[in-house]
């Protein structure tokens, strides 16, 4: 039946849709476990004083100093890099946020430095309470010692994975969560290998609606009868004798 046939071929293209979206959630999952375990050392050429035994881990330029509302509701704190599987049910950013300064940001073991044309600005990890990376914008909130948000960097969206796993895994080492960040890449991995979409559910004849169920030759017959009744209507209107 062709309705059986309709339904069975869109069911299967729902099927692949699906089995690509994890296929690639897990090879993202995968790619930011590997590199996890990375320990970069940069030399930016950048106007930064460092200290002689700091190491700068990311530089991302094109990076925006965001605003955000005083009393905004925003997410609390959470050291995870682990992008969301729904970010699509994420709430959007406060009404009012905007990036007020632009410059380069660049992560060191020990802090975050964003250097713009007119200042530099700071914030070293010992002042922060922890980090929250937006669901759907590329902005990463930093958290002061009472949870207050104190700032927020917005980056290229190419770039934030990147750029939210080094600032994650850097925050991580100096307050001694390492363990806790690699442990919940590994669960998300694991958790995402055990929900492979189920196979399509096809269907037969014999489960389509009503209106499906109409043979050809009753639409055929009934498509007739109607060209009939219009024909029938047409010889009367042009009769003469029907006229008044």
């Amino acid at each position: 039946m062709r309705w059986a046939r309709r339904e069975n071929a869109r069911r299967r293209r729902a099927h692949e849709d699906a089995i690509e979206a994890w296929c690639l959630r897990g090879i993202r999952l995968q790619r930011l476990r590997a590199a996890a375990e990375d320990h970069p050392s940069i030399r930016p050429a950048l106007p930064v004083d460092l200290a002689h035994d700091e190491t700068v881990v990311a530089v991302q330029p094109s990076t925006g100093l965001l605003t955000v509302p005083r009393h905004a509701d925003l997410p609390g704190a959470q050291l995870s890099a682990i992008p969301p599987a729904q970010p699509e049910s994420a709430p959007p950013l406060p009404e009012g946020s905007r990036v007020t300064e632009a410059g380069t940001a660049v992560v060191t073991d020990r802090r975050v430095i964003l250097v713009g044309r007119k200042h530099t600005r700071q914030w070293t990890y010992a002042e922060l309470s922890g980090l929250t990376h937006h669901p759907t914008v590329p902005v990463t909130l930093l958290h002061g010692p009472t949870g207050a948000l104190v700032a927020g960097l917005r980056v290229p969206r190419g770039a934030a994975a990147r750029f939210r796993l080094r600032l994650t895994m850097a925050y991580a080492d100096a307050t001694g969560q390492r363990n806790g960040v690699l442990a919940r890449l590994d669960k998300a991995v694991a958790a995402n290998r055990q929900t492979r979409p189920p196979a399509a559910v096809l269907v037969s004849a014999a489960s389509a609606p009503a209106y499906a169920r109409l043979t050809r030759p009753v639409v055929a017959a009934a498509s007739a009868a109607l060209i009939a009744v219009v024909a029938f209507a047409a010889t009367i209107d042009s009769d003469p004798a029907h006229r008044p």
